[in-house]
């Protein structure tokens, strides 16, 4: 882990990892970006706002939205968390939910985290107020872990999918596994998830764009004739989670 004082007004700590003592892999790892209190009287820790990058499951790094965590930060007074998670690549061909369960891990650990310093062993933020921002695929990611897929028995959307014809590893488990599930604690923590631009109903997605299903979606899910399973539109808030707000940002001109 790296820490440094970007300016006067903001703490940044760098490459936090977020899983098990010993492990080490920069794609399981946060930074977190910290304002300097603006109201003195209010002794109460701020909220945490986290923002989980898109890439198509693919690509992009934390480092590369520092710059939105810092404008974040300095105007809400609240501290910033970006995380990293395991990508999709030739060299790494993991499968959803392999990408969901690093931010589920990351959102456990920010809930009994003791902070960036020994000194002060208590987090600069409010672990039981927490703000999810996720963009593109982290809009699915996070919809996976929030919401619920409706009962396999009562739904013939979320049956077992069809593999295509060409060759490929099985496809992802179905529906959203167990290893998906939030704790209580998370659940009850977490306030609001804001969407910007995501992926939701991937079959609508590849209507649009076909190419898609070759460039990232069989990579991730499995090469299928239907994705239904993994339309997390279609699926329902999980119990404990009916007090969560819920904001979509999604441009008319990107049918997804």
């Amino acid at each position: 882990m790296s820490s440094s004082p970007k300016n006067a007004m903001l703490a940044e700590h760098r490459n936090i990892p977020y899983v098990a003592a010993g492990v080490t892999n920069p794609l399981q790892e946060f930074d977190l970006y910290v304002p300097e209190r603006r109201n003195t009287l209010d002794t109460r820790p701020p909220p945490l706002i986290c923002f989980v990058h898109g890439g198509a499951w693919r690509s992009e790094d934390k480092a590369e939205h520092a710059g939105l965590a810092r404008r974040l930060a300095a105007h809400t007074n609240f501290p910033v968390a970006v995380s990293n998670y395991r990508l999709t690549t030739a060299s790494t061909p993991i499968r959803h939910p392999a990408h969901a369960e690093d931010l589920l891990a990351f959102l456990h650990f920010l809930l009994t985290w003791s902070g960036p310093h020994t000194s002060t062993p208590t987090p600069p933020y409010d672990p039981t107020r927490l703000y999810l921002i996720g963009h593109s695929c982290s809009a699915h990611m996070l919809t996976s872990i929030f919401l619920q897929p409706l009962d396999p028995a009562s739904d013939s959307a979320s049956r077992s999918p069809t593999p295509s014809r060409s060759p490929s590893p099985p496809p992802s488990p179905v529906p959203t596994p167990d290893s998906l599930i939030p704790s209580p604690a998370l659940l009850a923590a977490t306030r609001a998830v804001i969407m910007s631009e995501g992926i939701y109903d991937i079959d609508g997605l590849l209507v649009t764009y076909p190419a898609y299903k070759t460039w990232f979606i069989a990579p991730t899910f499995g090469r299928l004739r239907s994705y239904a399973p993994w339309n997390t539109a279609s699926y329902r808030s999980r119990p404990g989670a009916e007090h969560l707000n819920w904001l979509i940002l999604h441009s008319k001109g990107i049918p997804w």
